[in-house]
């Protein structure tokens, strides 16, 4: 039951293997919430699903709860008979060198008949069923992470206005998240942070909303950037964005050595890419948003002082988890009318934080 040994313990636990002639490690359990550790180790596997194609129209199906009739399995396209029997094991994350992982819900196994699901259906309420019956992570309608857990990882620094501000270990690897949202009207989300490697700690620096009236916001970023001497930056790519990162690198890549990566939400995590003069990165935005939620309640990630922070974690305490009833899977969104700038370039840090060298940027 991975999913209830508590979150970081695995190396500790793999020493036991450390003399082993043929170490294995098999981990397994019930995924629970989209932010427990179990998902997020399924996430770096190789992720295999069970598939099976529709005779009748083709499809290729999953086995959750919508392919289960009334006395017989069946298309949840379509809803004609299928037969499990002729299914596959189907690798959704085949680049992955981490591990082979499988995602076993009941209805795959052939004693288990439809007539029990009906029964079990009667027993759980749709979380329970979905989480126990058919191993599907679901957290329905609740805060990812709370008030009280990110307060617990404040510190008793204050906001950090420069790099004077910072130990000199903490200035060699400055990284820069950036939300440019409707930046070329005048306002960016910003997060400056480093890898402390001796606590293992992701230190955020300074964050906060950028905004300018007389200028272009173009030109507070490059400020920030100046203050803090950032040598990576990590910033979304969608929309406006894609435009801004070019701007940001004719001012900073090709003189200065910046490296500057575009992130773009995406189902799943993809390679990076070249994109003109810039880096592309294509990151699955519930993995990583669960990922940050992790860190956070790992205390992993340092914040300024609590009075600073305030502004901050309304952002980033917005985002509830819910279960897409379209993906068959627990995402991520924002509660209505609350603001989560900042929650982006976080998560872009923590992702980017991962990639431990970047190619030099094109010319």
């Amino acid at each position: 039951e991975y999913q209830d040994v508590a979150a970081g313990f695995l190396p500790v636990l793999k020493e036991t293997l450390a003399h082993s002639m043929r170490p294995v490690t098999i981990l397994t359990g019930t995924p629970k919430e989209v932010t427990n550790h179990l998902e997020d180790a399924f996430a770096l596997s190789t992720a295999r699903v069970w598939m099976a194609r529709c005779e009748a129209c083709g499809t290729e199906v999953l086995p959750d709860e919508r392919s289960i009739g009334p006395d017989f399995y069946c298309c949840s396209g379509c809803q004609q008979p299928i037969d499990w029997r002729r299914g596959q094991w189907v690798a959704t994350n085949p680049q992955s060198t981490w591990g082979d992982g499988f995602w076993l819900p009941q209805i795959i196994a052939p004693w288990v008949t439809p007539r029990r699901f009906h029964e079990k259906a009667s027993e759980y309420d749709k979380d329970q069923l979905l989480n126990e019956v058919f191993g599907l992570s679901t957290t329905q309608g609740t805060l990812a992470i709370t008030r009280a857990e990110l307060e617990a990882c404040c510190s008793a620094r204050p906001m950090a206005a420069s790099s004077t501000d910072l130990p000199a270990d903490a200035r060699r690897a400055i990284l820069l998240g950036i939300d440019w949202g409707s930046g070329l009207a005048g306002q960016a989300a910003v997060v400056v942070a480093s890898q402390c490697f001796r606590t293992n700690r992701l230190k955020v620096w300074h964050w906060g909303l950028l905004s300018t009236n007389d200028r272009p916001i173009i030109d507070e970023v490059v400020a920030l950037c100046g203050r803090f001497g950032v040598r990576r930056v990590f910033a979304d790519a969608r929309g406006g964005g894609a435009h801004q990162n070019r701007a940001l690198w004719s001012r900073l890549g090709s003189e200065h050595g910046v490296t500057i990566m575009g992130i773009e939400y995406a189902a799943s995590d993809g390679l990076v890419k070249q994109d003109g003069t810039l880096r592309l990165w294509g990151i699955d935005k519930t993995k990583w948003i669960g990922g940050l939620c992790t860190r956070i309640r790992e205390k992993l990630i340092e914040f300024p002082a609590s009075e600073e922070c305030q502004s901050g974690f309304g952002h980033v305490g917005s985002e509830q988890a819910v279960f897409d009833e379209e993906l068959r899977t627990s995402t991520f969104r924002a509660t209505d009318g609350r603001p989560d700038d900042l929650l982006h370039p976080l998560v872009y840090v923590v992702a980017g934080n991962t990639l431990t060298a970047l190619p030099d940027q094109a010319e």
